[in-house]
């Protein structure tokens, strides 16, 4: 994909069109986008996210310590309830635990109605109403989130993901392979 890149700063390929490179070992065509992935944190915009608890339940869960995730998860949104981030999370440990979906559901539903700004509200929320069947609202949540050009890793990550889901739910199976062959190709 460096390639690629190359060839959009040079003006040999446009980002509007797609292209056909060498990848893998077969010649396939991609869309290019004009998107800047990072790795610096955040910029932590609620309170929960400032706790030191908030650390520990992301550190439990890269260690996929799902149970102790959810215990922090639960003492975060005693004390942080009006934060989307507290009902995300939990929402997401929940997933993880094979929690009934429609307790899924109502967590992702909260999140979204305190900040339908926050981006991972929009995601999981997204998310949830595509496997309602909902699929024309998933896709108007993700619609702006699509338009960015600047995202965080993770934020690309759950992007993709809902995309993934949606398109599932609308039987676009290539399109969904194609999204996850882009998601599948990120490193962990």
């Amino acid at each position: 994909m460096e390639l690629l890149r190359w060839l959009l700063d040079n003006k040999l390929a446009s980002s509007s069109e797609p292209s056909r490179v060498w990848l893998r070992g077969k010649l396939e065509v991609v869309r290019s986008s004009n998107i800047t992935l990072t790795e610096e944190p955040l910029k932590d915009l609620y309170a929960v996210q400032e706790d030191a608890r908030y650390m520990d339940f992301l550190a439990l869960c890269h260690q996929k310590r799902f149970q102790q995730a959810h215990e922090v998860a639960l003492q975060l949104c005693r004390e942080f309830p009006d934060d989307p981030p507290t009902w995300t999370n939990l929402a997401t440990v929940k997933d993880a635990l094979c929690h009934p979906q429609p307790e899924l559901y109502a967590l992702y539903a909260h999140a979204y109605a305190l900040d339908p700004s926050y981006f991972f509200a929009c995601t999981g929320y997204a998310i949830c109403l595509a496997r309602q069947g909902k699929t024309d609202e998933a896709n108007a949540l993700l619609k702006p989130l699509t338009l960015r050009t600047e995202f965080h890793v993770s934020q690309y990550r759950s992007l993709l993901n809902a995309q993934v889901v949606v398109a599932q739910a609308m039987g676009l199976t290539d399109n969904a392979k194609s999204i996850q062959h882009l998601l599948d190709g990120m490193n962990p």
